[in-house]
């Protein structure tokens, strides 16, 4: 690029709320994006249209971070959505790290069949409680 460098966009989510309704294992996560708290973005986000913003952007490479919590359906469309769309570089799947075989199944997946895009990491979302466990 002129600038020498490339902008990377290092958390886009896309979702389609038909599929997401679709996924098992429904948890508090999938109330994201919501009707009323996030009324704004309650709508599909196909990976056109994200293209299209971060080009305008300049950002030219981007890591998809996952939206809903234990839920690697969710990467596995993505994946396979990505497929016509190299400009996704990354996966960051969203696996619950308390559920180990789980987890290890999920990775041992991903690290053989996932060749582009990448996956990249692991997020796991807490659910939200009233008190902050990492201040006890």
């Amino acid at each position: 690029s002129k600038r020498g460098y490339t902008i990377v966009d290092g958390h886009l989510h896309v979702y389609n709320l038909a599929i997401r309704d679709g996924f098992p294992n429904k948890n508090f996560s999938h109330d994201f994006p919501g009707k009323d708290d996030e009324a704004a973005i309650y709508r599909n986000i196909p990976l056109e249209e994200a293209n299209g913003f971060t080009r305008y952007c300049g950002v030219k490479n981007v890591v998809f971070m996952q939206c809903y919590h234990d839920c690697p359906e969710e990467s596995r469309w993505v994946y396979k959505t990505a497929q016509d769309h190299a400009f996704i570089k990354g996966i960051v799947a969203g696996l619950d790290v308390t559920k180990h075989e789980k987890l290890h199944r999920c990775i041992e997946e991903f690290k053989h069949d996932f060749k582009r895009p990448k996956f990249v990491g692991v997020r796991n979302i807490d659910e939200p409680r009233e008190t902050d466990l990492f201040l006890r």
